[in-house]
């Protein structure tokens, strides 16, 4: 196991920028390799004990796994091991129970020379550094951005900052807010290769976008504790996104993960996919009665067309590179978790052909934040040069009646703060919309060489290759909308054969002319027919029932 090029790239500047600082922050998209990279550091690291932290299983046991692959010895700090050894090189362990350890004993780990954070972003990790205060620190995130807020207030005269109201120039200083940045906890950002590089090669998929148009986030408030929109505001858009509509239409089959505002969205989503038939359905939230994470994770590894439904769960910690279609029942404004949320489809994946993943976004996410295949300032977010601070406004205005006592009070208080009478909420009456996401990018056309690499690097011969030149063709149909009556009209006025031929001009030379075994000689006919063949069974089975799960690709 070696790095890529351009993770030895990164590794060299962050071992060079060591020399002159302390604490740096590393970051490197979703599936661009973060653990084998920080792992490879850890290996070459000689000035003292390796100490990387994550906050879930799953972290912890993939980075074990891949320093020992490496050559390097661990011990894993986690709430059922009480005793450690102090004889590997380096220490996993979970933040909560190494947090816990180290107030009980600020020596618990010894010799600790470097430490590495996982997943940097969630700002979990800033107290274990006092203990360590000679450490190199090494943060790693994908998105080094965070919601969380810093008030201050500033002098209108001589602008001077101060951390409270106070008189300052013979005036009452004035309430500000803006981001807190990375950058007041580490000292410089480096940056791995972007989405769009990792995409170009061959180590990420694309991602194929359709977005609901016209949300209005205005009418969304947001929780003053989170900076992201609160679920009373979210719950009745999000319970009216046909879920299962948009699934049918466009991802119908496909491995999917849909990520929901709330518990109650998630429960509404899950019924609504029951209510249609399907049964390899599994919702998981902190809410609901669901199954226990791995054996719900266990589960949607082993089941091809799965479609798992959370709130918050699967957003890091979670590697699925079979996943095909991502679908976001919810708006957020968080650009790190945006791309949390997406980036979990990102990832390339042998078990499958899978040139590109498909993203439905019913919460206007991608007109806030952009594609997440995108180029993104990093550094801006990181030194927050792309914010101005912003006048903190109390809404004084805003304000009701109580229909109890009469007394005047702020209209988002709970309860009366006189007489303590809370008004019953009303339950919104949900009507489900029936409106379809739009396809907002290009799809790409099937790429024999791609096809051919992917073949020879699972051992399959040329029989296969012709079939997942068919299943992509049908895909095309499928995520154009092309209905029934269109596909028809191509048939009758012989369009579609000729596109059909256009469309596998570079796929057909590429597998016919491969070394892959299986070598019978197919004609271009013959590929048209049987996709021919396929979409016929296709539009019949699809016309029986609108709400039919079958999976196109087992048409045969």
């Amino acid at each position: 196991m070696k790095p890529y090029p351009d993770q030895q790239k990164s590794i060299d500047e962050i071992l060079d920028h060591f020399q002159t600082k302390q604490k740096l922050l590393f970051q490197l998209p979703t599936g661009g390799g973060k653990t084998a990279l920080f792992s490879f550091i850890a290996k070459k690291f000689k000035e003292g004990k390796v100490l990387i932290v994550a906050h879930r299983d799953e972290l912890i046991n993939q980075t074990a796994t891949t320093l020992r692959t490496i050559g390097v010895t661990v011990e894993t700090v986690v709430a059922s091991k009480k005793k450690l050894h102090h004889n590997s090189h380096a220490y996993v362990a979970m933040i909560q129970t190494l947090k816990n350890r180290l107030k009980s004993d600020d020596s618990f780990l010894k010799d600790v020379g470097l430490i590495i954070i996982d997943e940097a972003h969630l700002l979990m990790h800033e107290e274990i550094f006092k203990y360590y205060p000679n450490a190199k620190i090494l943060a790693v995130t994908a998105t080094p951005t965070v919601l969380k807020k810093v008030n201050f207030t500033k002098c209108s005269i001589c602008s001077t900052v101060h951390s409270e109201v106070v008189q300052c120039c013979g005036y009452e200083t004035y309430e500000y807010s803006r981001r807190f940045t990375l950058s007041e906890i580490y000292e410089e950002i480096i940056l791995g290769s972007p989405i769009s590089q990792l995409i170009y090669n061959d180590r990420l998929v694309r991602d194929v976008n359709y977005e609901i148009g016209g949300i209005d986030r205005n009418a969304l408030t947001i929780d003053a504790k989170t900076g992201d929109y609160d679920t009373k505001s979210t719950d009745e858009y999000f319970g009216q996104f046909d879920v299962v509509g948009n699934y049918e239409a466009i991802a119908r089959g496909k491995k999917t993960i849909v990520f929901c505002s709330s518990a109650k969205t998630n429960l509404i989503a899950y019924n609504a996919f029951k209510d249609a038939g399907y049964e390899n359905v599994k919702l998981f939230d902190s809410v609901n009665d669901t199954e226990n994470r791995k054996k719900v994770l266990e589960w949607f590894k082993n089941t091809p067309d799965a479609i798992l439904l959370n709130v918050n769960c699967f957003t890091t910690g979670f590697d699925e590179p079979t996943l095909e279609c991502v679908i976001l029942n919810r708006a957020t404004l968080s650009l790190s978790l945006f791309l949390q949320m997406v980036g979990r489809g990102g990832r390339k994946c042998d078990e499958i052909y899978k040139p590109s993943f498909i993203v439905i976004d019913g919460g206007g996410n991608i007109e806030t934040h952009g594609k997440w295949s995108d180029e993104i300032d990093w550094e801006s977010h990181f030194y927050g040069t792309n914010e101005k601070p912003k006048p903190k406004k109390e809404a004084l205005e805003q304000v009701k009646q109580c229909v109890e006592c009469g007394i005047i009070h702020p209209k988002n208080a709970v309860e009366c703060p006189s007489c303590g009478f809370s008004e019953p909420i009303k339950e919104v009456e949900l009507k489900l919309s029936k409106e379809i996401a739009v396809l907002t990018d290009e799809i790409p056309l099937p790429n024999g060489k791609k096809i051919v690499e992917y073949c020879v690097r699972i051992g399959k011969d040329k029989n296969f290759a012709w079939l997942i030149l068919q299943n992509q063709i049908i895909d095309l149909f499928i995520r154009h909308s092309v209905t029934l009556g269109m596909y028809q009209k191509s048939i009758r006025n012989e369009k579609f054969e000729q596109s059909i031929r256009r469309i596998i001009k570079e796929p057909y030379q590429s597998i016919q002319g491969s070394t892959l075994e299986g070598g019978t000689m197919r004609t271009k006919a013959w590929v048209v027919n049987k996709v021919k063949t396929k979409l016929d069974k296709y539009y019949e089975s699809h016309s029986r029932s609108s709400n039919s799960a079958t999976n196109l690709h087992s048409v045969q």
